[in-house]
């Protein structure tokens, strides 16, 4: 089940996702049934300031995903160049 923090990741919604880290206590390592995180999300929509974001609150950048795939496997995956280099 996806989180709001998300949802919020996945749409580039950089100020939701802060107050719901910061106000909200969101869980930046929750897993939606795919096993994606919300840095996942930003990752795969290259969503370059919500990934920074995220990258500041995440015990880790690499993630597994159920298929195999960390969030810098999704930057490549869709060509996000920024993404890529923030992951790296």
């Amino acid at each position: 089940r996806q989180t709001a923090l998300h949802k919020a990741a996945f749409n580039d919604h950089v100020k939701t996702a802060f107050y719901l880290l910061k106000e909200a206590n969101a869980r930046i390592d929750s897993h939606d049934a795919h096993n994606m995180t919300p840095l996942h999300y930003a990752a795969y929509r290259g969503n370059l300031a919500s990934l920074r974001l995220l990258i500041k609150y995440s015990p880790s950048i690499d993630p597994l995903s159920k298929q195999g795939n960390t969030p810098l496997h999704l930057a490549s995956a869709t060509g996000n160049y920024s993404c890529v280099l923030t992951l790296v």
